[in-house]
């Protein structure tokens, strides 16, 4: 079964996305980009699903810190956001294979996570 990781920093939201995609995947979840980090290097995920406005560090700045390891490099990310910043979308169209609008709709999330699976 492939490993999606989740990171947002919203507990409801993990569990929800967890609950939609437990039969398909292993979903491997956390609100810490630094816990992100440890999971990782256990479990080896094969897509990454990330909030973009976190405290600490937002998406963008953790991405970055987990490019930083090149046994990352490739793996793909969706981005996670509810912002309707115009400048900031392009910057996390142009670091992942997609961006979702919150409130996620189920099928979007399937379809994009299917397709680079």
């Amino acid at each position: 079964m492939n490993k999606l990781l989740i990171i947002d920093d919203d507990p409801i939201l993990l569990r929800t996305m967890r609950a939609l995609l437990k039969d398909k995947y292993t979903v491997l979840i956390t609100t810490s980009p630094n816990e992100a980090l440890s999971i990782m290097e256990k479990h080896s995920p094969e897509l990454i699903l990330l909030d973009y406005d976190m405290p600490v560090l937002n998406g963008l700045q953790t991405l970055e810190l987990i490019r930083e390891n090149h046994n990352y490099d490739n793996i793909p990310v969706i981005f996670l956001t509810g912002t309707e910043d115009i400048s900031i979308l392009e910057k996390l169209q142009q670091k992942s294979i997609g961006t979702l609008k919150k409130p996620v709709k189920e099928n979007e999330l399937s379809d994009l996570i299917s397709k680079h699976l």
